[in-house]
């Protein structure tokens, strides 16, 4: 699965993606040149300026985009892939024989999510790490013999390596409160210590960027985005075929669900974007393969698990059609829009992206400033051009074809990503 990924990366070439990459490569660059000031200044920032205390993020980048800076874009992508395989997998078998799950199944289901892939092309997203150290935590906890140290130190870690690794507090304290373990009292301390450091920066200091700014009504509408109805759908599910249980097993699948719950907490009181949904493929790869143990196979003859897999392999094929591929064709054709920037062009250029204008305006070698928009009507050029995006600008690119005349004579149906020169009536 890992080579079939790291052929369609060199197959489509991918550059380095807008926003984060961008960004990221600048901060290398700082960080070969000047380590310690740099790091210092951007873990400042991040805490003054975005509300955020991220203190692994630098670290994690300098490991992941150098290999990229030196050689190519496609390395930095391949070598992402294979640490998302390999969380996923290490994750699995912390809870392979706890719950009795099958490895095929959980793989297929956390590719057949939509928003999993933009784990992959995204390497810089932080979440994945954090259910990588979750599950270190969780098999040093399990141990006959636990290192109480490791524990303190990794459950004060979790948080602090991104606001999100909060969410597993609830997973230990619903474990504690069915075996009334010391260690577990003992994470849930520290757990609550680095709570506490997180919620400090977001509760009391002032920052531009991550805002705790909750309302009824703002819940209501993040709770109605498709991806979270049916994420929380499956967990209520989940819930209800463990909670009458009274094994271990359904003790961890219920430990599980809340920290799911949590997960959807965060994000409800915030903003919903895509590339955050994909956290929920780990929870969806561990509880579909368990209700899958707990209902269907009592249902149906082992012998058809094989018929079941097949199944589930053809909806991953199809998801990876439908969802990786648009993904991978958004940033090769990127990166002829990057070439066209390379000649200074007769009008102004305009995009609808703010951030993605900002890091389109910093690449080397670009001739044109680009100028973000929120409509048409802010642009009181009769003749321009625009960098249409299927991914953020659909509705512009809808007011223009209503509004405009195109010069391009070239076929954009099946473009993604791409640029274009208009005239319209002001």
């Amino acid at each position: 699965m890992t080579l079939m990924f790291a052929a369609l990366f060199v197959i489509y070439k991918t550059p380095w993606g807008l926003m984060d990459d961008y960004r990221n490569i600048l901060l290398i660059k700082d960080i070969i040149e000047n380590p310690l000031q740099t790091y210092w200044q951007f873990t400042t920032d991040r805490i003054i300026i975005d509300g955020m205390f991220q203190p692994f993020y630098l670290p994690q980048m300098l490991l992941q985009y150098y290999p990229g800076i030196i050689f190519s874009p496609v390395i930095t992508y391949i070598i992402n892939a294979l640490v998302v395989f390999f969380i996923h997998y290490y994750f699995f078998k912390s809870f392979e024989k706890i719950i009795d799950i099958d490895y095929k199944i959980s793989l297929f289901i956390f590719l057949i999510w939509p928003y999993t892939y933009d784990l992959f092309v995204h390497p810089s997203l932080q979440e994945k790490y954090i259910f990588l150290m979750f599950a270190f935590l969780l098999r040093e906890i399990l141990k006959p013999e636990s290192n109480s140290f490791k524990i303190v130190l990794l459950s004060f870690l979790l948080p602090l390596l991104k606001l999100q690794g909060a969410i597993f507090i609830g997973y230990f304290a619903i474990l504690y409160f069915r075996t009334k373990q010391k260690n577990l009292l003992l994470s849930i301390y520290s757990f609550s210590v680095a709570i506490l450091i997180q919620g400090y920066i977001i509760f009391f200091i002032e920052t531009e960027y991550f805002i705790y700014n909750s309302s009824f009504q703002k819940i209501y509408n993040n709770l109605g985005n498709t991806g979270n109805l049916l994420f929380l759908l499956l967990i209520i599910i989940v819930i209800l075929t463990s909670i009458t249980g009274k094994n271990l097993k359904y003790i961890h699948i219920t430990g599980l669900s809340l920290s799911a719950i949590f997960l959807i907490f965060i994000y409800s009181n915030w903003n919903i974007y895509g590339y955050l949904l994909a956290s929920y493929s780990f929870f969806i790869s561990i509880f579909i393969p368990y209700l899958f143990g707990e209902i269907i196979l009592k249902l149906i003859k082992s012998k058809r698990l094989v018929i079941f897999q097949s199944v589930l392999c053809i909806f991953m094929v199809f998801s990876v059609i439908l969802f990786f591929l648009p993904r991978l064709e958004r940033w090769q054709q990127l990166t002829y829009v990057n070439n066209e920037l390379q000649t200074h062009l007769d009008y102004n250029v305009y995009y609808c992206a703010e951030e993605g204008a900002r890091w389109l305006n910093q690449i080397e070698g670009n001739k044109n400033k680009i100028t973000h928009v929120n409509s048409y009507k802010e642009i009181n050029d009769r003749i321009f051009y625009f960098i249409n995006d299927t991914f953020q600008c659909d509705y512009f690119t809808q007011e223009l074809k209503e509004n405009c005349v195109s010069y391009n004579t070239e076929d954009y149906i099946s473009k993604k990503f791409y640029l274009s020169k208009h005239e319209c009536s002001t």
